[in-house]
């Protein structure tokens, strides 16, 4: 019994460990989600001729180095 109560422990530190690291990176970009966020709803485009918004989100993947597909 002693044995799966401290592997119970163990889980459960590991969880609060986790959650906490979780809150400190969501803390770091929630201004620039925000950010994001705000541009692209500040300047709508029509359905299927998202030019500049699709401009604006390959700019942030550039920076970020994250790679992508570009088909306009």
């Amino acid at each position: 019994m002693k044995k799966k109560l401290n592997k119970y422990n163990k889980c459960i530190s590991y969880c609060f460990y986790m959650k906490n690291i979780i809150n400190r990176l969501s803390d770091q970009i929630e201004k620039d989600v925000i950010s994001i966020y705000r541009h692209l709803h500040q300047y709508p485009e029509l359905s299927f001729q998202e030019k500049e918004t699709s401009l604006f989100i390959q700019k942030i993947l550039d920076e970020l180095h994250i790679p992508y597909v570009n088909d306009v």
